[in-house]
């Protein structure tokens, strides 16, 4: 597998990566997360962003979301 760590995504605005459903981006944008930047990973593990562990909790966003939402923060380092 290649690792391409100069690659950046098409766009840091949620609803327009397709790896987030339009229902996930409708609901994270409502509760004041638009951007990449706007995720904060926690400082322990999971390393989930507050926001997202929300939503996950309540079950108002997938698991799979979840995960892809806990690990886009990372490309930002």
């Amino acid at each position: 597998m290649n690792v391409e760590p100069d690659r950046e995504l098409s766009s840091t605005k949620l609803s327009e990566l397709p790896m987030i459903s339009e229902m996930a981006a409708t609901t994270l944008t409502s509760n004041g997360v638009e951007t990449v930047n706007d995720l904060d990973n926690s400082d322990e593990s999971p390393w989930t962003p507050a926001a997202v562990e929300e939503l996950a909790a309540d079950e108002t966003i997938k698991k799979d979301t979840e995960t892809v939402l806990t690990l886009l923060p990372w490309g930002r380092r």
